[in-house]
């Protein structure tokens, strides 16, 4: 084929790309991957002008083209490809530099934001959770129903409660009945199931250790920024107020702006949820202000499951003005969920045999000691904790049999006997005392070295001494402190080992007198 029919072949197609390439030009920089796009139709341009540039060639040392006019047309279509390729090439710059621009916009919004990141505090609950438990919960009709509703729904999973007013609970052997059962576990295992089915979610974990430094705001906050990290369409333009907010010119968000801006985010995915976990354990002026804010959450579409201890006023809220507010609103109470509870329990204690001494005993042993604790759990996977940890230090089956039967009551009657016991030792009862008095007190969890540098602070002492108080190491200080501490190997932080060990009745006098 010559280099005239070869151009005459090529021509229509060259005007098809012609006109393709004019439109995209035109269209290109309003398409969110306009760059990416761009991009490749300049590629196809240069090449489709190299070839051209061939072609011209060819017909140059023929000869021919100089005679039927075709050189001089091949010309004016190279120049014109030229053009587009000169322009596009403009487009694809302008659109990856508005989008960098974007981007760093965008990252710098979100730090703005300054969203607290409970990835953390999932992952820890995550890994407390023995495989086949929490399953019933995806299974319940209640559930499904919250989960399915079309349009804006609530459910709150919570414990039991006490008859006693929260002033005199803290003196009530009722306390045990109102931590312990399991809920922060089942939360981690919602959030996951959501997280595995890509549904879009955002989580927030009240803690009682950070309470204090923890705001309404910084709640709303966390959801807000989860929900803008998650998303894959342009949501700046939707929030003109961060630039305003971010220069000074706007006075920080209070919670009805944040609770409008985690709307408006969460309208961004398609039928979004939203899970706040142990709302009781927060500050009482943040819990107030977040129960005055969580009716605003319903906007139709919006997905909300709560989890607390059903302790006052959150009750009290829910039924007058969450359940007005979300028309689909569910609860679910887990001392009407006994059974499943159970079976979870026992899954539980059957892995904690593998552990420790407890591995040891075998048969009939186990199995009274199994249904001993399910007979008086009463749905504490706390107070189950705290007894198998006893167990596990005892050396005999006569030892095993005496701690059966002096089983404590609830996780109030628990801490006492840890706290008893610890005040009978000859040796290291000082060193429980400190170290609880400095995690009750910190605004957080506290890495290992910290608490074992602060136990060298003895009151009344201007200037640490370099003696017996050097020698206290970090396994001697998990070892006295047993079921009351919790400790992170990865992070090596140290926390109070739950929110129930803060606030029984007579801790701090316990404290003050071992």
């Amino acid at each position: 084929m010559d280099g005239i029919s070869a151009f005459a072949t090529l021509q229509p197609t060259i005007a098809t790309l012609q006109q393709g390439l004019w439109v995209i030009y035109t269209l290109g920089a309003a398409v969110v991957n306009a760059s990416k796009s761009s991009q490749q139709v300049l590629n196809e341009t240069k090449l489709v002008r190299s070839v051209l540039q061939e072609l011209k060639t060819v017909l140059s040392r023929s000869g021919d083209g100089q005679q039927t006019g075709s050189f001089s047309q091949l010309t004016s279509l190279i120049k014109e490809c030229e053009e587009l390729s000169n322009k596009l090439t403009a487009d694809v710059e302008r659109v990856k530099r508005k989008s960098l621009f974007s981007v760093r916009w965008a990252s710098e919004a979100l730090k703005w934001l300054t969203y607290v990141d409970c990835s953390h505090k999932h992952n820890t609950f995550r890994k407390k959770r023995q495989e086949n438990t929490c399953r019933w919960i995806f299974e319940d009709g209640v559930f499904s129903n919250w989960r399915d509703s079309p349009e804006g729904s609530l459910l709150w999973l919570h414990g039991k409660r006490t008859s006693c007013s929260i002033i005199l609970s803290f003196y009530s052997n009722d306390l045990g009945l109102l931590a312990g059962a399991g809920k922060s576990v089942l939360a981690s295992a919602v959030i996951e199931k959501f997280q595995e089915q890509n549904v879009p979610l955002a989580y927030f974990y009240c803690d009682f250790q950070k309470a204090r430094d923890i705001e309404m705001e910084d709640v709303l906050r966390s959801l807000l920024g989860q929900f803008l990290q998650k998303t894959t369409k342009e949501w700046l333009p939707l929030f003109i107020e961060f630039e305003e907010c971010m220069s000074g010119r706007l006075e920080r968000p209070d919670g009805k702006a944040l609770c409008e801006w985690l709307l408006r985010a969460a309208r961004l995915h398609e039928r979004p949820v939203v899970v706040i976990d142990a709302l009781d354990e927060c500050e009482d002026d943040t819990l107030k202000e977040l129960l005055e804010i969580l009716p605003c959450m319903n906007d139709g579409r919006l997905r909300l499951f709560l989890t607390s201890r059903n302790e006052y006023p959150i009750p009290e809220v829910y039924n007058t003005r969450l359940k007005g507010t979300f028309p689909s609103s569910y609860s679910i109470p887990l001392e009407q969920r006994s059974q499943v509870v159970s079976d979870d329990m026992q899954i539980f204690i059957t892995k904690r045999f593998q552990c420790g001494r407890l591995q040891r005993w075998q048969g009939e042993i186990l199995q009274n000691v199994e249904s001993r604790l399910l007979e008086k759990a009463d749905g504490m996977f706390r107070w189950v904790q705290c007894q198998l940890d006893r167990l596990d230090q005892c050396m005999k089956q006569s030892e095993i049999e005496m701690a059966l039967n002096t089983l404590p009551r609830t996780l109030h009657d628990t801490y006492d006997s840890i706290l008893a016991a610890v005040g009978k030792k000859e040796f290291g009862k000082s060193v429980v005392r400190e170290a609880l008095v400095w995690l009750v007190a910190a605004s957080g969890p506290l890495h290992i070295e910290v608490l074992v540098e602060a136990l060298k602070i003895k009151v009344g002492q201007p200037i640490i001494k370099k003696t017996d108080s050097s020698i206290v190491d970090k396994q001697g200080i998990l070892e006295v402190c047993s079921s009351l501490v919790s400790f992170d190997e990865a992070t090596k932080m140290l926390t109070l080992s739950h929110a129930s060990v803060k606030f029984p009745s007579c801790t701090i006098i316990l404290l003050r007198n071992t």
